[in-house]
């Protein structure tokens, strides 16, 4: 077999993501033409579905840049790659090379609105997809990404009708079923949403825009988790730069009123209830979507949703909850004491942070990280919390473990947008 009807085959081979057998034509078609670049990137995507060779993934995309640096392809195969290596500005960089070397590919504009929803530039997400869909009113992607933007814009109605177009015009499009489903998600309407997302992954088993669609929508049916999601999803239409505001004013607000109780005494039975509250959902900020997760994993459905990382990360949750209540309960027992009993819990709760941000975190060096940092917090917890037992009070680590938490917020934040560098 000559090298052209290798690669012919191994993109048939790749649309039926029969990757290793599309690997192997691809190699002996290189052997037999090295300088082949557009061999060299079809390779680049076989092997950016493993993620252990990422790396191997990127040097051949660049290779093909490199032998072809006028094929609009290669460039966007590496942008998504990057985008695999969560190295988003890179990834936008490149398809931003392949728009220009062909500015009527619906695909790179597709490409380039879901790169800038990860960047949550909601306004540059519609207008990339909006564009998309002028070179090919019926795309997939472009539809279904124009869907999300619109609804992450506030536009829920005019997102369920470019929703309910898209599966007009692709009734077998697992895309356009997804779509619908968001659509109908922040509609309200959740038992029409899991129909939706249902659909998408009959369609598509494999469609991530679905699976992360149906956890939310099954989640959705308990009132807590939809009241809090629905309070998160206006958040998270802000800009970022908002978002840190919001989050900085509320903690100056907090401060400001306990040191106004201080001075005050009369108001403070007021401050105390709302600075629980406050506690309370930043917390469930943290810990809403794995401790939730966890109770999918008695749905028949739902427990075949969840990634390996979901369930890891909901187990330890559950765990760190369970021995802590198990251990306030001890306290009260042995010391008949209900104040040291609740010491225990709610630094147990504070502990949940810190296990959390590895399982959110895509790069490798920034789970490593954060998976010391949560060791040692739960070794500190250990210490302050296990003398309890014997009526002793380590009354000076308290501090240093929650202000050590509540620092790591912020910290946490940015390991969980990391890049990985490697």
């Amino acid at each position: 077999m000559d090298s052209f009807a290798a690669i012919e085959r191994a993109q048939l081979l790749i649309s039926q993501q029969r990757f290793d057998m599309a690997q192997d034509l691809l190699r002996q078609a290189l052997a037999k033409e090295p300088d082949n670049g557009n061999a060299h990137s079809w390779l680049a995507l076989c092997l950016a579905q493993n993620r252990d060779q990422l790396k191997e993934a990127t040097r051949e995309a660049e290779q093909g840049i490199f032998l072809a640096p006028d094929d609009s392809f290669s460039h966007y195969v590496l942008a998504s790659v990057l985008e695999d290596r969560n190295l988003i500005d890179k990834a936008l960089e490149s398809i931003g090379e392949a728009i220009v070397l062909d500015p009527t590919s619906a695909a790179y504009h597709g490409m380039k609105s879901q790169l800038l929803s990860q960047k949550k530039d909601w306004r540059g997400m519609l207008e990339s997809a909006e564009e998309g869909l002028l070179f090919d009113p019926e795309d997939d992607s472009c539809g279904a990404l124009r869907t999300l933007a619109l609804e992450r814009l506030g536009k829920v109605s005019d997102a369920l009708q470019q929703a309910e177009e898209s599966l007009r015009q692709n009734p077998d499009s697992s895309w356009a079923h997804s779509s619908h489903g968001w659509a109908m998600l922040h509609k309200g309407k959740y038992k029409e949403a899991q129909r939706s997302f249902a659909e998408a992954l009959r369609l598509s088993p494999n469609n991530e825009m679905a699976r992360s669609g149906m956890i939310q929508a099954l989640n959705s049916s308990n009132f807590v988790y939809r009241w809090f999601y629905a309070l998160m999803v206006k958040i998270s239409r802000l800009s970022s730069g908002s978002q840190w505001v919001l989050i900085i004013g509320l903690w100056m607000g907090m401060r400001f009123l306990n040191v106004l109780a201080n001075k005050n005494p009369a108001i403070a039975p007021w401050v105390i209830p709302i600075t629980l509250l406050y506690l309370l959902l930043a917390m469930m900020s943290w810990i809403m979507v794995p401790l939730f997760n966890m109770m999918l994993r008695i749905h028949p459905f739902g427990k075949h949703l969840l990634s390996t990382k979901e369930k890891w990360a909901s187990n330890l949750i559950a765990g760190t909850l369970v021995f802590s209540v198990v251990l306030g309960c001890a306290v009260l027992f042995y010391q008949r004491d209900w104040f040291a009993m609740v010491i225990p819990i709610m630094t147990g709760l504070y502990l949940t942070i810190p296990i959390v941000v590895p399982f959110n975190s895509d790069a490798q060096w920034a789970q490593i990280v954060g998976g010391i940092v949560a060791g040692f917090f739960g070794m500190l917890y250990l210490v302050i919390n296990l003398p309890l037992l014997f009526g002793f009070f380590p009354v000076l680590f308290y501090p240093i473990y929650i202000f050590g938490i509540l620092i790591y917020c912020f910290v946490g934040q940015i390991l969980m947008k990391a890049e990985d560098r490697h």
